[in-house]
């Protein structure tokens, strides 16, 4: 892999990890406890179209949860606008966007 790409893939990597972490649910207990067991938990990951890598990325992610007992659903976007608004609106908890469109948000 190119340098170049490898930095794209991280940056996309990063800002994906970024915007999950900042959207926290502010009901939540001091220490981020609020009563909900792994078991009931269902994290829906916004992607791009089902033949980009986006998909392919969160599809991995999916795995991951889903390995660790959380239940997960891929959801298939127009990509990075249409991520946010679904993180906006509480309809996916996850998402992965592009550096440009996460700062105009």
């Amino acid at each position: 892999m190119r340098k170049t790409s490898m930095m794209k893939f991280l940056g996309v990597i990063t800002t994906a990890l970024l915007v999950s972490a900042c959207n926290g649910d502010e009901d939540a207990g001091e220490n981020g406890d609020d009563g909900e067991d792994v078991e009931d938990l269902f994290v829906t990951i916004a992607a791009g179209g089902t033949e980009g890598v986006y998909y392919q990325i969160a599809g991995a992610m999916s795995n991951i949860y889903e390995d660790e007992g959380i239940d997960t659903s891929v959801q298939a976007t127009g990509a990075s606008v249409e991520n946010i608004n679904l993180l906006q609106s509480d309809q996916a908890e996850l998402a992965i966007v592009m550096a440009d469109a996460t700062e105009q948000a």
